[in-house]
């Protein structure tokens, strides 16, 4: 056994003299500087493994070193790195103890997993802590694999405040650039072809700046293109904070990688940052970035030549479609800030070191490494599912039913989906709910507990041909008259449909902004077909339905409203007693991701509490942000007066132990927390996102502000300090909860069966 001083180690591509501006090396070097920050130079231990090839005995001798003296390890490599030092960090794992979090860079893991027919390659991977890695499509293919610590960790950038222009800057000529190395992978030919194509001998419809390093051996070849095509220039290196500004002004970024291991390339996190829209091939993780049509257009990544057809439709679209690019090119960025990441690396360093252990142990200490991707942590009614027993004899005109949802992760339409379930066996209807993905999760064991079938299909990730086949087996053991969709799953519903071979009735729930639920071109065309083939789409509320009709194409009285529903009689307790005034507790249940813009809640706890009042927030919920939040509690100094609850299934112990609900979101679908405030008697205090409009009426049941923090703290405030005020307001919203039970959301989806 061994005490050592707690020190945190990192080995990686760091280069602290800025030579290289590599995506690789500057994500290694910028998580570095924020660890020295975070911890101070003297707690980490670094090993730069930049000349790894030249100098391997001096980056041995310093990785034992380090391994000897910490307790935790950070590890950034590339694929030549990883086959030289993984075999050492497992031993240091098994022998000494050590924590290894395995940080990767790009998307080629999985092919290498694939490759290494001995198996060794996964089993250096599960010694580890964790693998983060920076799409979930990667950790899912990854858990395929047999490597069962794969989590999803965004790729970040550190960028400069950029001005960002919101107009679209004019043309022709449209400025167009690319941002890369200059290397043949990364497509620059193809990027200087299509300019030439398009412009002909014409006056220039399109300009070209190319920023990045030149790989030396392809120079030559690169300045001859350059040269021999007019209104094409190399724009030079740029450091990398400051890359978004170079681009900055310009109409689009072109992407043409021609490199099947592009993860999450950091110059399209600079290009968001610039509000700029992207051009891109279509790489394996591309649709995890990028959504055709929202921020974007794409091409066949084995088709090059479409490039030049890519450009000319981006620069034909209308102005308008235009400028709703560059919003959510900047919305997108904020995924990728590095506040939305280091706190979960953070976290995960200050977890407890474990006991030191003896040379000889097989394998690493069970600590968690996550091994999925949390889904959204909103935990609603879980409680309230009943205890099994009988199960009630079907009526002779009951529904069979059969659900197919993506996932059973805690969500929205997972919670929606589980009410649903519930209500129907209840009333006597056959139902069996069929999951792509896995089934051990909360929602899962709820259905099950409240004598729900359930089924999963383990779907492997990607495109998958298998899972419709299994559908189709599940259509014949179960007989199902109506098949009820969830998210995007038609793609292999429709095709079980069609082998079942029986006639069955099929309903698609759409549970946010058409575009929102289906980002890629693709899926919106089987929706498309689907719609216009007897599939019934169905909205949760007004603006999702309009939505709905301006995508497909479709009149109004084609897409059917029914609202959520919960379990009103989980959440309906004893009678409030009104707020605490300048104590007020607040409360907020969502996922800690970037759309629910729980910063903007924290500035206005802060701004509350230097106005003098004393109130606490609780937020209920986990998710990728929960580190950042944390730190910028502190930041705010109001970390003493912030409770992260993280995933609970007694949501309804919170609800009647605060005061006020407040939920500031970006945008929003029909959120069921906000039925269950209101179900517990709690006002409501509410940006207008999506269909939060139609739950909250403002002075009935609550108040609808601006995404500002001192509207949000004056009408907090004017709540809390009226009680009259605050007791019309909590029966306005148990008024409007009784809308919204799980049983009449059921009724009206029985009707629609039938």
């Amino acid at each position: 056994m061994r005490a050592r001083r707690r020190r945190i180690g990192f080995i990686g591509r760091i280069d602290p003299d800025e030579t290289m501006v590599d995506g690789q090396t500057v994500k290694t070097r910028t998580l570095y500087r924020y660890l020295v920050r975070r911890f101070g130079a003297s707690s980490v231990r670094a090993v730069d493994t930049r000349d790894y090839r030249r100098e391997t005995g001096r980056v041995v001798r310093e990785l034992i070193r380090c391994l000897h003296e910490c307790d935790d390890v950070v590890v950034l490599l590339s694929s030549g790195g990883r086959r030289a030092l993984f075999p050492i960090l497992r031993l240091a794992s098994a022998a000494l103890g050590v924590r290894v979090y395995h940080d990767l860079i790009g998307g080629a893991l999985a092919d290498d997993v694939e490759a290494d027919a001995s198996g060794r390659l996964v089993r250096h991977l599960n010694s580890f802590e964790v693998n983060w890695v920076e799409t979930r499509a990667l950790a899912d293919r990854l858990r395929a694999l047999g490597v069962r610590n794969a989590s999803h960790l965004p790729n970040f950038k550190d960028v400069d405040d950029v001005d960002v222009d919101p107009r679209v800057p004019p043309g022709p000529p449209y400025r167009l650039c690319a941002l890369s190395r200059v290397t043949p992978e990364k497509g620059i030919d193809n990027a200087v072809r299509a300019v030439a194509a398009i412009n002909g001998d014409g006056p220039p419809v399109v300009t070209l700046d190319v920023f990045g390093p030149i790989e030396p051996s392809y120079e030559e070849r690169f300045r001859r293109l350059v040269d021999s095509v007019p209104h094409v220039r190399y724009a030079g290196r740029v450091p990398p904070e400051r890359a978004a500004a170079a681009v900055s002004g310009h109409f689009a970024l072109i992407f043409p990688t021609e490199w099947i291991g592009e993860g999450v390339p950091g110059t399209i996190i600079d290009a968001m940052h610039a509000g700029l829209p992207v051009v891109a091939s279509r790489w394996p993780y591309y649709c995890e970035m990028l959504q055709d049509g929202v921020t974007g257009l794409s091409y066949d990544f084995d088709r090059p030549e479409l490039l030049e057809a890519t450009i000319r439709e981006l620069i034909a679209l209308p102005e308008e479609e235009l400028a709703a690019m560059r919003r959510a090119t900047l919305e997108r960025a904020r995924a990728y800030a590095p506040e939305a990441v280091f706190g979960e690396i953070a976290r995960a360093l200050t977890r407890p070191a474990r006991s030191a252990r003896t040379a000889g142990e097989a394998g690493p200490a069970k600590t968690p490494g996550p091994a999925k991707t949390p889904g959204p942590a909103v935990g609603p009614a879980a409680l309230a599912a009943p205890a099994p027993g009988p199960a009630a004899a079907a009526p002779s005109d009951g529904v069979r039913v059969m659900i197919v949802i993506h996932g059973l992760e805690t969500g929205g339409a997972e919670m929606m989906v589980l009410h649903l379930a519930r209500e129907l066996s209840r009333a006597g209807h056959p139902v069996r709910v069929v999951s792509l993905h896995g089934d051990e999760t909360d929602v899962a064991g709820l259905m099950r507990r409240a004598g729900v079938d359930v089924v999963a299909l383990n779907k492997a990730g990607g495109p998958d041909p298998r899972t419709v086949l299994r559908l189709r087996a599940q259509m014949r053991d179960f007989s199902p008259a109506v098949v009820h969709t969830h998210l995007p799953v038609l793609e292999y519903v429709l095709p079980a449909a069609r082998l079942y071979g029986r006639r069955v009735r099929i309903i698609h729930t759409v549970h946010n902004l058409a575009r929102e639920e289906t980002r890629h071109r693709v899926l919106r065309a089987v929706n498309r077909r689907a719609f216009s083939h007897g599939v019934v789409p169905v909205a949760l509320n007004e603006e999702v339905r309009s939505s709905i009709c301006r995508e497909y194409a479709l009149p109004a009285s084609a897409v059917p409203v029914v609202g959520n529903g919960i379990d009103l009689d989980a959440f309906r307790g004893p009678q409030r007693r009104g707020p605490r005034g300048a104590g007020a507790r607040l409360l907020c249940v969502a996922r800690l991701a970037p759309a629910k813009n729980h910063a903007l809640l924290l500035r206005t706890v802060a701004r509350l509490r230097e106005s003098g009042r004393d109130v606490s927030l609780t937020l209920v919920g986990d998710g990728p942000l929960r580190g950042a939040l944390e730190e910028r509690a502190r930041e705010l100094g109001i970390s003493q007066r912030v409770r992260f609850a993280g995933r609970r299934t007694d949501t309804p112990a919170f609800y009647r132990d605060c005061d006020l609900f407040v939920l500031l979101s970006d945008y929003e679908g029909m959120p069921m927390s906000i039925i269950e405030a209101m179900a517990s008697g709690l006002p409501v205090v509410a940006t207008r996102a999506g269909g939060v409009a139609e739950l909250v009426d403002d002075g009935v049941n609550g108040a609808l502000v601006e995404a500002d923090a001192a509207a949000a703290a004056e009408a907090i405030a004017a709540i809390c300090d009226d009680p009259a005020l605050y007791a019309r307001l909590s029966d306005g919203a148990v008024r409007t909860s009784s809308h919204y039970s799980a049983e009449a959301m059921m009724e009206k989806y029985v009707d629609l069966y039938r």
